[in-house]
């Protein structure tokens, strides 16, 4: 009888420490705001405001669109994830309330610059990502890697 209470706690330790489960808190290491602009010069890589959405605030400025990046190198290699949540906090939603806001992966690599921008945006510096490149160039725009797609490259599923 002995022996057996043992096999069981064991077995049971075993598959315990074999099941367990773990929660992990991500804070994003970079972030930028993609502001609708056919210059492709407008960005706010290290201001402390994200911006997300539709605004009438600028003409030609109507879409803009965050990015954020999360080093996953903390995931331990074959751990399967079981479920994920992003919380957001808005904290000026204008006059239209609260809106639903959906998430894309980004399919290219892209930069976050120095620039600090207002829900307008600002000049682009040195790597920023803006809706026409991934990494800005101000001195030679025309050598900045551009996006697949104006506004960013994602995965549209």
């Amino acid at each position: 009888m002995r022996n057996r209470f043992w096999s069981f706690l064991i077995s049971t330790l075993a598959c315990a420490a074999a099941c367990r489960a773990d929660t992990l808190t991500l804070t994003p290491d970079r972030d930028n705001t993609l502001f609708q602009s056919s210059a492709g010069n407008l960005s706010n890589g290290a201001g402390i405001a994200f911006y997300a959405g539709r605004s009438n605030q600028a003409a030609g400025i109507e879409i803009r669109r965050g990015l954020m990046h999360f080093n996953l190198s903390s995931i331990p290699a074959g751990a399967t994830i079981s479920s994920a949540s992003l919380r957001l906090v808005s904290e000026n939603i204008g006059q239209n309330g609260n809106r639903t806001m959906i998430l894309h992966r980004v399919l290219q690599d892209w930069g976050q610059g120095t620039s600090n921008a207002s829900g307008a945006g600002t000049t682009a510096t040195t790597n920023d990502a803006t809706w026409l490149y991934r990494f800005f160039v101000p001195a030679a725009r025309t050598t900045s890697p551009a996006w697949t797609t104006p506004g960013g490259s994602f995965d549209a599923a």
